[in-house]
């Protein structure tokens, strides 16, 4: 516990550049290629004595003299002197067990100029590094500001962290014994600090706009892939890995700068770039068939498509056919049958890619691109996570599009429908309590109100419930059980607007009071683009409009498409 609680304090004394040829025996400088550069040191410190083994004896002899002269007046100075660091838990300028480090009185020997024996103490072993790696956790590793005693002259642009040339001592490693001369003090700020740490102190990218486009991604879009993933691996884990994957890397890059070209004015042809270079990478590991079971190729993926999604108008009038829906179906179809059971980011990036496929299916009207019944996935009603409660009625979300949209009328049973209605009748029954939300008002209560306020503290509450209404609408309007004529048709049509009505507002509710998730508004877009048609009275239609604009103003999502459809089905041209 000693050596390490030691060999983390740190003694440098601040040498002017045009001083650092002097013949003063004191300076230690730190080799720039040497171990210790940049950083702490990984087995022996790299210093050099000004003089060769001269001026090592002359250190020597100093230090017996000083250790005679100081032997009567404190007995702490005297071990202090002979073993630097070494010695009883007690003392209390060393403490580093508390992580300070205490002002010594007049007569120490640290009021003293420093001096270096480059000895070993007993005890020490050669390889270091498990002690100099680790850290208390109160102990500044990178800022002289974290001990006492520094006066304004220390700020980070004069202090030895800043400068090239530095010299420091290591206790623990070659032993400090210090005396403060005037002359030397004239020359040189001594203080108590600690060396440059390469993890805090160099950047891992070089270019500060690509590591702002980073950090944008894991601030403002990681929330949208990560909706019921309760590890958030989008977040936490896919950045970490794009410092070693370039096609990651260019896939982030480009779906942040895209998004900000979309919500404050950045420049488009930014994204463009970082889009290119993703795919020169990414297009010839289609053929690869294990490549396509690669995490980061998944993520990389689904990072695309969320690109592709925000410059498609939301229409439906226009397919996606970009790289990243290009790859998507066969990445997909490779690595669901594994993905359920191995987890991670795999499966992170499975729901993500289920989600984005759901999307565009029910915007364009068609099905789903990959076979459904190869997912290994949880469908029952057991007790589970908020996250797989929401997995599974989205699953049953794109069964209800497979049904729907991948089958001819004829082919669409009676049977069927009344299978997948029970299913999502039954999921709503047997939610578990957080899917209760902390706060519900109906819009009848409010005259100026058009949706309901419905307050949840879960975004993947919020996702199923949302899921849970958008299959509502599809079955309402694909209900084979309406009569094809008569006086009852009439009535079912009505009634059967009248539920596709319901569901909209409440998506629509469910996104104007939980906004501060973007997804929560793309889900009531796709609602509104498909439904708002239905709604006829002028404040209902305004509140549709404006969803669709805070879709598109705050969240990048091109929705201008949908807006004009709208108003010209409602006659406002």
């Amino acid at each position: 516990m000693d050596e390490t609680r030691d060999t983390i304090a740190i003694y440098g004394t601040h040498v002017d550049d045009t001083l650092l040829g002097n013949e003063d025996p004191t300076q230690i400088s730190a080799q720039p290629d040497g171990e210790v550069a940049a950083g702490l040191p990984r087995s022996r410190p790299s210093v050099s004595l000004d003089s060769p083994e001269g001026i090592f004896q002359q250190s020597m002899d100093q230090d017996h003299n000083l250790h005679a002269e100081t032997l009567e007046e404190n007995d702490a100075d005297k071990d202090l002197a002979i073993r630097h660091g070494f010695g009883h838990e007690s003392d209390s300028r060393m403490d580093m067990g508390h992580h300070t480090v205490s002002a010594l009185p007049e007569s120490s020997t640290f009021d003293k100029a420093y001096e270096v024996v480059s000895r070993k103490p007993e005890g020490m072993v050669d390889d270091v590094s498990s002690l100099c790696d680790v850290a208390p956790p109160s102990c500044s590793l990178y800022s002289p500001h974290s001990y006492p005693g520094f006066e304004d002259q220390n700020s980070p642009t004069h202090s030895l962290l800043s400068r090239p040339s530095f010299s420091v001592g290591i206790a623990g490693v070659g032993s400090v014994n210090t005396r403060h001369e005037r002359e030397t003090s004239r020359t040189s700020n001594t203080f108590i600090t600690s060396i440059p740490h390469p993890r805090t102190e160099t950047g891992l990218l070089n270019d500060a706009h690509e590591a702002s486009l980073l950090r944008h991604f894991v601030n403002h879009l990681a929330i949208s892939f990560d909706l019921t993933d309760p590890s958030c691996h989008f977040r936490n884990v896919v950045p970490q890995r794009a410092m070693n994957d370039p096609i990651l890397m260019n896939a982030i890059l480009a779906a942040s700068a895209r998004h900000l070209s979309r919500v404050s004015g950045g420049d488009p042809y930014v994204a463009d770039k970082y889009h290119q270079r993703c795919i020169q990478h990414l297009i010839p590991m289609l053929s690869d068939e294990a490549a396509v079971l690669d995490e980061n190729l998944l993520a990389s993926t689904v990072i695309l498509r969320f690109l592709e999604e925000i410059d498609v108008p939301l229409s439906g009038k226009v397919h996606l056919d970009g790289a990243g829906h290009l790859i998507g179906a066969h990445a997909f179809v490779s690595a669901q049958e594994i993905s359920a059971v191995s987890g991670g980011l795999r499966l992170a990036a499975f729901w993500v890619g289920l989600r984005q496929e759901i999307y565009v299916a029910f915007v364009n009207q068609r099905p789903i691109t990959f076979p459904l019944q190869h997912c290994n996935v949880d469908r029952s009603f057991g007790a589970a996570s908020e996250g797989m409660w929401a997995n599974r009625i989205i699953f049953h979300c794109a069964e209800t599009i497979q049904w729907c949209f991948g089958l001819l009328e004829h082919e669409r049973s009676t049977t069927q429908f009344q299978e997948l209605l029970s299913y999502a009748v039954d999921w709503l029954k047997l939610i578990p309590p957080c899917y209760t939300p902390i706060y519900y008002r109906n819009a009848d209560t409010n005259s100026d109100a058009v949706f309901p306020e419905v307050m949840y503290l879960s975004d993947a509450a919020v996702t199923g419930i949302q899921h849970y209404h958008l299959t509502l609408i599809l079955l309402t309007a694909y209900d084979p059980t309406i009569p094809k004529l008569g006086s009852r048709r009439t009535t079912a049509l009505r009634k059967m607007d009248d539920e596709i009505k319901h569901h909209t507002k409440m998506l629509c509710g469910l996104a104007l009071s939980n906004s501060s998730t973007p997804p929560n508004f793309v889900t009531a877009s796709m609602a509104v683009t498909m439904a708002g048609d239905k709604f006829t009275e002028a404040k209902e239609q305004q509140a549709c409009i404006r969803i669709l604009e805070t879709c598109e103003v705050e969240h990048g999502w091109s929705t201008m498409t949908a807006q004009e459809d709208l108003r010209e089905a409602w006659g406002w041209n």
